[in-house]
């Protein structure tokens, strides 16, 4: 019952944390094998746009910048992306403050991951100080002074985003072509292109496949999982450590089953040597306390089951147990998996039939 919860409860976090994430990192993101930006003169842009199944194309232009706020400053990650990116992402639903808009009448706005926003106490009211980013030139030396070194610009804060911690603490969303001027990149020039697929494709991996052939070996496809590589392995490395703890947890739990049987066999000492006398051998009196001692493993390990399954469905739809307030989720995520009721059933049958089997044995040749 505890590893069913526990590992519930780890699918309903990682679920979510996926989810966020999905907020930031596009179904497909594409990006130069060598180099860090490239023109999309140079890119099969049509091809891309004509391919069944992809309904955005978003180019981007992404640098580490300095920014400063009155007398606040620190690194944030500006991000400029183009037109329809709040439609794929869906940013706009994560927007707790002011409004989602990038540029109008030829100025820039910004909009801010709401602990950048915190920490640097920006106002969002017309009219406030703007919000200054230094980003180094690219293409000119260090000169005596220290702003030589540095393209600046403004952006009007205008909005705010809460999606989740690192995310919110990291990027500064704003107009492509804003961006590109300060890393004094070409009219074409992005870092990346970020794909949205439509929600009837089912085989992403057929897809991703058909758009790396289309795109060739000068540029690579990262799907989601890609793009989060070292978060999902360690969730998984996360999972397996737990569910050793857990299963050591069972195993000496099994102590109690090991104390039953040897009770049961001292008891049963003088039916056992009556069935002795009537013929019986050792091996069939082994699997007579073997069979009970699983019986009783299998029985309470479907109870188990059938408990954490009861626990984790009323989890899932009254939300019991609260997270809390400032919290992404109310309640507590859960995600019931087949996968992980068949490997708990499987860990405690084998673990019973061990420790059951070494009792059985050991307390029969005694006797």
């Amino acid at each position: 019952m505890a590893l069913i919860i526990i590992l519930s409860v780890l699918n309903g976090f990682n679920q979510v944390a996926i989810s966020l994430f999905n907020v930031f990192d596009a179904p497909f993101l594409i990006e130069a094998t060598e180099g860090k930006t490239f023109r999309l003169k140079d890119f099969p842009e049509k091809e891309i746009k004509a391919t069944e199944g992809i309904t955005f194309f978003i180019p981007c232009a992404q640098e580490n910048a300095l920014v400063s706020y009155r007398d606040n400053q620190r690194i944030a990650t500006l991000k400029g992306v183009g037109n329809g990116y709040e439609e794929m992402s869906g940013i706009e639903n994560y927007i707790c403050k002011g409004e989602y808009l990038l540029c109008d009448d030829g100025i820039s706005f910004a909009v801010l991951g709401s602990e950048i926003d915190y920490s640097m106490g920006i106002a969002l009211k017309t009219g406030n100080a703007p919000l200054k980013v230094y980003i180094p030139k690219r293409k000119q030396n260090f000169g005596l002074h220290a702003e030589e070194a540095f393209n600046t610009g403004a952006l009007a804060p205008v909005g705010v985003f809460m999606v989740s911690g690192d995310i919110d603490d990291r990027y500064i969303l704003t107009d492509i072509n804003f961006v590109r001027s300060l890393l004094d990149y070409e009219k074409d020039e992005v870092t990346s292109v970020e794909l949205g697929i439509s929600p009837k494709i089912k085989n992403t991996d057929k897809l991703q496949q058909k758009i790396k052939n289309i795109v060739g070996d000068k540029f690579s496809v990262k799907n989601r999982l890609e793009q989060q590589a070292l978060f999902h392995e360690t969730v998984k490395f996360e999972k397996i450590a737990i569910y050793l703890i857990m299963s050591f947890i069972i195993f000496i739990a099994m102590f109690n089953i090991i104390s039953s049987l040897s009770l049961l066999i001292l008891d049963k000492k003088k039916d056992i040597k009556t069935l002795q006398s009537m013929g019986a051998n050792k091996q069939f009196i082994h699997r007579i306390f073997l069979t009970e001692g699983m019986l009783i493993s299998l029985i309470g390990a479907i109870i188990g089951l059938f408990l954490g399954g009861v626990v984790c469905w009323i989890q899932q739809q009254f939300g019991v147990i609260s997270m809390g307030e400032n919290f992404v989720v109310d309640a507590y995520p859960v995600k019931l998996k087949l996968l992980d009721f068949a490997l708990v059933l499987f860990s405690v049958m084998i673990i019973g039939f061990i420790s059951v089997g070494y009792t059985v044995k050991s307390r029969i040749r005694i006797h």
